[in-house]
């Protein structure tokens, strides 16, 4: 036994030993001997089935180094399966050049195939196969959808919030990051009907008397990259302070974001339409009998629709990277210029995003930069923006403790009767506590970008 032999001094629980033995057994392929499969265990096959090496002698190994350090009275369950994540999260994040290759014309390419993907990456069709097969597997590389809120009748609007006592909340918001601090931070991304900006707005306004300041602005999709510059290989990803600060304004660029506010054509929808478009947002590649099997719709209905709205460009691929060891965030607002001038140096972090903002009532111009770090060292590159950035600069930049994620559901938002999209500020908006919000979000789900 791994308990009795290998780590002798340690005392175990009784779940602690039948984790263990449970991972053992996955990798010496044994029979498991299990009354009920649920989420834990499909977790830990999926986390051996990605994990590249023996996953047992991993966590032997670091057992042993454990209690080499000595002090340990009690190993729990939870002790061992934050130690299977701990050592999943540095194996599956660190990547082979083909694999960074992969991950960097993904991002660049949403979309496009396994051919292409090869051609652009410069390998051959096998390689490039075998690269997305093990990011898909460990759920680095996902191919989701975005909407093309233009044609639904959407816009995308990011409220600011800072030192707020009351936090927005509904289902028409997205996603929320929060940032600590004698002044904090809250940011909230918010997905609604194009002529209910006025009524938001309204809403904002009246979060004025309980902040330090309130704004609202006019989101574009985005721009999300990967670069391998700081990954080292059977290392992993250590960010080089020094190397970084000297790329600081080594050249300025141009900054180059697709637009949402360009207007199209809107497309009248039906509620088969909607079903299919928030089966298309989680999985881009859904098939049609995934379609059928997750909606009901027949067979007929969900090829055609679903055939539709891609070629219509309702929903549009995109491409998803989540490196499990990248846990710190930073963000940068700053105007146009600055963010020119630090692009460069952002652009060699391991995930990034860039975004335009304009100011909905003002029509000021921001740039928000968001990156993916390895832990610990969000400071350390805050401070070398510190110490290259002249006092005149016009920027702001944190370290983003928490965060939500929720999507967008075109399906129960809209109603059919009437063909709008449902609105009651009574019904779908609340204003909840600072602290309560706070409480609610995690550091474990900030999102890396705000598509």
């Amino acid at each position: 036994m791994l308990i009795s032999t290998e780590v002798k001094i340690m005392n175990f629980s009784h779940d602690a030993r039948t984790l263990i033995n449970i991972v053992c057994g996955l990798v010496e392929k044994k029979e498991l001997d299990l009354f009920q499969r649920g989420p834990e265990i499909d977790r830990l096959i999926q986390i051996h089935e990605s994990h590249r090496g023996n996953l047992c002698s991993a966590l032997k190994a670091r057992l042993r180094e454990v209690e080499e350090l000595g002090g340990v009275e009690l190993i729990t369950q939870k002790d061992v399966w934050a130690l299977i994540e701990e050592i999943w999260n540095r194996n599956t994040s660190i990547f082979s050049e083909t694999e960074q290759a992969v991950l960097r014309e993904s991002l660049l390419g949403p979309g496009i195939g396994i051919r292409d993907l090869a051609a652009r990456s410069k390998l051959s069709y096998s390689q490039a196969r075998r690269a997305v097969q093990r990011l898909r597997r460990a759920e680095v590389l996902r191919m989701e959808g975005a909407l093309n809120a233009s044609k639904l009748g959407l816009e995308r609007v990011l409220v600011i919030l800072e030192a707020p006592e009351l936090v927005l909340s509904s289902p028409y918001i997205t996603k929320t990051l929060f940032v600590d601090g004698s002044e904090p931070l809250v940011l909230l991304v918010a997905t609604l009907p194009s002529e209910r900006i006025s009524d938001l707005l309204d809403m904002i306004r009246s979060l004025r008397s309980t902040s330090a300041r309130a704004s609202a602005w006019k989101l574009s999709a985005g721009q999300s990259r990967f670069n391998g510059k700081y990954c080292k290989p059977r290392v992993g990803w250590e960010f080089d302070k020094f190397h970084w600060s000297t790329q600081i304004r080594k050249s300025d660029s141009e900054i180059i974001v697709s637009d949402s506010s360009l207007v199209e054509e809107r497309i009248h929808f039906t509620p088969a339409d909607l079903k299919i478009i928030d089966e298309l947002v989680a999985n881009f590649d859904a098939t049609a009998n995934e379609i059928v099997n997750a909606t009901g719709l027949s067979d007929s209905t969900a090829f055609r629709k679903r055939a539709s709205l891609v070629e219509d460009k309702v929903v549009v691929p995109r491409t998803r990277v989540r490196v499990p060891f990248l846990a710190d965030r930073v963000l940068v607002l700053s105007d146009p210029e600055c963010a020119g001038n630090i692009l460069t140096a952002w652009k060699l972090l391991p995930v990034t995003y860039l975004t335009k903002l304009v100011n909905l009532e003002t029509s000021e111009k921001r740039v928000l930069q968001m990156a993916a770090l390895p832990p610990g060292t969000s400071e350390g590159l805050i401070e070398a923006l510190a110490n290259w950035m002249s006092r005149v600069d016009d920027y702001s930049a944190h370290t983003i403790s928490a965060g939500t994620e929720d999507t967008f559901k075109a399906d129960a938002m809209f109603y059919r009767r009437e063909r709008a999209w449902k609105w009651n500020q009574g019904d779908f908006f609340d204003a909840r506590s600072f602290q309560r919000s706070r409480r609610e979000a995690e550091k474990g789900i900030i999102p890396v970008d705000l598509a």
